[in-house]
């Protein structure tokens, strides 16, 4: 009776360490802090960038770090999203589209060019999950609404993708832009840890093997 009490407790830890593997899919890099700092538009305009999957991946939510002529506050949390295929280095098809969801902004503490105020990392779910197999794509942006004359998406010092982002129908020079693409959604990463649940779980697995172990010599 014993040993089967342990080896459920054993199986309910397992199942949920195991809802903590979620995590981040493919990495751009964050803002750049050095010259030449900048952005590209997504108010008036659209900016994509390329992303390669070395798998079959679905991803739920995208980050990117992003600032305004006049201030953050001159945005108003809202942006559209594509992802496209890719042709020869540059977007082609779309293959999904949407707003962005549940949408939540924090100051990175990382200097931006054009303004005394921080480049900003916004993170926002997709609605509807975006399943893709291993290859190139692009991830579009724009669409951004608010009262300052534009809305930049901010440029990347790394940068892991292959080409150049593209705006306007052609390559921004040597540019690339700061984002994220994660396989959790922004609303499921704002609850508890999986981990510190699993922690709670234990702790409670415990005091219930504690417990048995009482009634057991009782």
């Amino acid at each position: 009776m014993r040993t089967r009490f342990v080896l459920g407790a054993a199986f309910t830890m397992f199942m949920l360490l195991g809802t903590a593997k979620a995590g981040i899919i493919y990495d751009n890099g964050g803002p750049n802090t050095v010259p030449p700092q900048t952005g590209l538009p997504i108010k008036f305009f659209t900016t994509a960038d390329d992303f390669i999957l070395a798998s079959t991946a679905t991803i739920r939510s995208v980050g990117f770090y992003v600032q305004a002529d006049t201030g953050i506050a001159g945005w108003n949390r809202t942006v559209d999203y594509a992802f496209l295929s890719d042709f020869n280095g540059s977007p082609l098809s779309v293959l999904a589209t949407g707003t962005a969801q549940n949408l939540i902004l924090s100051d990175s503490g990382l200097k931006w060019c054009c303004s005394t105020e921080h480049a900003y990392l916004a993170q926002f779910d997709l609605q509807g999950n975006f399943v893709a197999g291993p290859g190139t794509y692009w991830l579009q942006l724009g669409g951004a609404t608010g009262s300052s004359p534009n809305v930049y998406w901010v440029t990347t010092g790394g940068g892991a993708g292959t080409n150049t982002a593209f705006w306007e129908g052609s390559h921004s020079g040597g540019y690339q832009v700061a984002f994220v693409l994660s396989d959790t959604a922004v609303s499921t990463a704002q609850a508890p840890e999986p981990a510190s649940i699993a922690l709670s779980g234990l702790g409670f697995v415990a005091l219930a093997l504690a417990a048995h172990r009482r009634k057991h010599w009782a």
